[in-house]
């Protein structure tokens, strides 16, 4: 008899689901509700891949129901039982926390990825208390007793304690130096108030590929390049097939999907490859965009037209056969340069223009992919287009682009549940066109372009609780327009 495992990732509980589950979906093993139902080649015979995988290690090379010969390597998935239990509504881990909400069971692990009751530990060293996700921006910056203060003047007193060692060498009288020295300890002790960024030197951060974009002259560029956090340095990749500018990216895998920001062409990086090349993904497009915005949902992914070409978006399968189809049709009145932040089956739609008269919006939608409705949410405080967006928990983070007084470093904190607006510390450089990834609790931006200084490859990080943006070593390339991801922990090297 196979015996039962204890640990949580072997099924779910049935207290968990908002229904109750019928007993054909519940492993013979561990007697929960299956999780990633696997079956046995001749009977059919279902259970958890955990529960039979460990079955087969441990216990015998026999199936626990029929007996016959079983192995992990002849387990076939059992995609129809998959297919109706992803439809079935299911507490988040975290409702022991205080998330009541319930969810369907193929969005779980998204869920609860961006969660704002998961626990997080406070980055002051001294503290180190457990606060739920969402509230830690508030407790390190304004609540926690060790939270670091804010130097406002730590140039001028920079400039008042070199002044002073030099000021010393002048020095005949003993009680003068003992007087200047009590005085520069003071600022010496006071110089060492630092903003709350959490460099995350010991966290495990995930690498950066960007693509496309446009150079200083305006050229398109096929070139990529990856942002290594352990070389600190920006390597080339090889290069696209075809330049983009105002493409879209995102991974599925471990593969690497741009789309739009030129011809209807799709191109694939397979990052398991011997070869890590550049493929081209045969399906037609619906519509040919050079401002493409997407979001990944399930087994597809919805593109937005924000160059104005279509009020239409459309879907895109990822799985073959690869096929693109028009989904439903913008509201009126049409507009463009706006984006996209996606909170499950949930797409924000941020500010952008007018089409036909560019007028800036500071409008928000909500747009849900299950029903295809979109609603009116919370404006922003302020018209804003050709920002970039990233998700952090149930906050969207936007970052830049246009306002009335032209290109912005400023950077917004829109909560998608309550539609309020929080201002983050502005960014070093006004920047336009950026393209950003948020590894943890840290963003970072990558060029743009700026009010003086036109398109550039300067590279900002910022830690979500902190106070000041700073630099990271700047990209091989000029980019503006360009599109960025994260790499899956297991990379390219």
């Amino acid at each position: 008899m196979a015996c039962c495992p204890t640990e949580e990732k072997y099924g779910y509980d049935d207290s968990r689901f908002e229904k109750a589950v019928d007993a054909h979906f519940h492993c013979s093993i561990c007697y929960n509700v299956l999780k990633e139902p696997m079956m046995c080649r001749n009977n059919e015979h279902i259970f958890c891949r955990g529960c039979i995988t460990e079955h087969l290690t441990v216990n015998s090379h026999t199936c626990p129901e029929c007996n016959e010969d079983l192995t992990v390597e002849t387990l076939r998935k059992a995609r129809l039982v998959s297919n109706i239990l992803s439809e079935l509504k299911i507490k988040c881990d975290y409702s022991n926390r205080g998330c009541h909400e319930f969810i369907r069971l193929e969005e779980l692990d998204s869920h609860v990825e961006n969660c704002g009751f998961a626990p997080v530990k406070c980055s002051n060293e001294e503290c180190q208390l457990v606060v739920d996700k969402r509230e830690l921006i508030h407790h390190e910056s304004t609540v926690c007793e060790y939270r670091k203060a804010k130097c406002h003047n730590c140039m001028k007193i920079e400039q008042d304690v070199d002044g002073m060692k030099k000021q010393m060498q002048g020095l005949a009288s003993k009680e003068d130096v003992k007087a200047l020295m009590e005085k520069l300890s003071f600022l010496e002790n006071t110089i060492q108030i630092s903003s709350a960024i959490n460099h995350a030197s010991n966290a495990l951060m995930e690498d950066i590929l960007v693509a496309g974009g446009w150079d200083s002259d305006g050229n398109v560029l096929k070139s990529v390049e990856r942002f290594s956090w352990k070389k600190n340095v920006w390597e080339r990749v090889s290069s696209m097939n075809v330049g983009r500018k105002g493409a879209t990216s995102f991974i599925r895998g471990n593969q690497v999907f741009i789309v739009g920001g030129c011809c209807g062409v799709i191109e694939v990086l397979d990052l398991n490859g011997d070869l890590l090349e550049w493929g081209i993904l045969k399906v037609t497009l619906v519509h040919q965009c050079e401002r493409l915005r997407s979001v990944v949902y399930q087994n597809r992914a919805v593109l937005f037209c924000a160059c104005g070409a279509t009020d239409y978006c459309a879907k895109l399968s990822l799985t073959a056969p690869y096929t693109c189809k028009q989904l439903c049709k913008m509201p009126e009145p049409a507009r463009r340069d706006y984006t996209v932040v996606a909170f499950e089956h949930k797409v924000f739609i941020f500010g952008g223009r007018y089409a036909i008269n560019f007028d800036l919006l500071h409008s928000v939608l909500e747009f849900d992919t299950n029903t295809r409705e979109f609603k009116a949410m919370p404006p922003l405080p302020c018209a804003l287009y050709s920002t970039t967006g990233v998700r952090w928990g149930d906050q969207a983070i936007l970052v830049g682009g246009s306002d009335n007084d032209g290109q912005s470093k400023k950077v917004f904190m829109y909560d998608s549940k309550t539609g309020n607006t929080t201002e983050l510390p502005s960014m070093l450089e006004e920047r336009a066109g950026c393209c950003a990834v948020i590894t943890g609790n840290t963003i970072v931006v990558m060029g743009g372009r700026g009010k003086t200084t036109g398109r550039v490859r300067s590279v900002e990080t910022f830690t979500l609780g902190g106070y000041t943006w700073r630099y990271l070593p700047a990209m091989n390339e000029i980019r503006s327009g360009a599109t960025a991801n994260l790499l899956p922990t297991k990379n390219i090297h």
